[in-house]
Parts: C-alpha cells; sequence; structure tokens
C-alpha cells in the first residue's frame, strides 16, 4: 500500500509525507480514476473516446468498490458546414460526487440511458 501511495504521490507531484492514503473515500479514488484514465487514452494505440474511458472507468471504481452512474446521451449531428448528420453520442461517468470522465457535457445532448 505504502509502495502504491508513492508513486501516486510522486506522479501528481504530491509530498510524500502527506498523511493521507490512496483510499481515503469514493471521492479521491474517483478523481485518481479519473486522471488515470483521461491520461491513459492518449497513448493507448486506438482512438480511445468517451465510451472506452467511462467503460474503464467504472470497471476501475468498482474493483473499489465506488458506485458509478454511466450516462448516454445523443443529440443531432452537425458537420463542420453546417449539414445535419444522424447522430451524435456521448457517455459520460460520475462517482461520489465527482466528474470522472466525459465531461464537461454540452447542454444540447439529451440522456438517453443512465447506468446505475
Amino acid at each position: 500500500m505504502l509502495f502504491r501511495y508513492y508513486l501516486f504521490a510522486t506522479r501528481r507531484n504530491l509530498p510524500i509525507w502527506q498523511n493521507e492514503p490512496i483510499v481515503v473515500g469514493g471521492s479521491r479514488v474517483a478523481e485518481e480514476v479519473g486522471w488515470a484514465v483521461t491520461r491513459a487514452a492518449r497513448h493507448v494505440p486506438f482512438n480511445a473516446v468517451c465510451l472506452p474511458q467511462a467503460m474503464a472507468a467504472r470497471i476501475m471504481l468498482k474493483r473499489h468498490g465506488v458506485d458509478s452512474v454511466l450516462h448516454f446521451g445523443a443529440r443531432i449531428g452537425q458537420d463542420k458546414i453546417g449539414q445535419d448528420k444522424p447522430i451524435d453520442a456521448h457517455a459520460w461517468l460520475d462517482a461520489a460526487g465527482v466528474e470522472v470522465t466525459g465531461y464537461p457535457v454540452a447542454n444540447t445532448f439529451a440522456e438517453i440511458a443512465c447506468f446505475v
């Protein structure tokens, strides 16, 4: 546990002598998972957009015993010149009062599904 805390502390440039363990509560774990997933998504050999990020974060949070809510939304899409596309979809995840992945969500998205 201490070694894992050391890795997180040095990666985030936090002081090592901080007496807060890595698993304090759901919000701290949710923040760390969100940070890790968004950083890892930049370095994978495929396009890790909102849905794979939300699914990965949800699995990681479940392993730590943190409940999360996965949201799916949709809106009528438009391309760059203003022509209508069939649909734009988006997925976002929140847990323990923390916006984990997929935020900020545009107010034009209508939530069509929510998984607790």
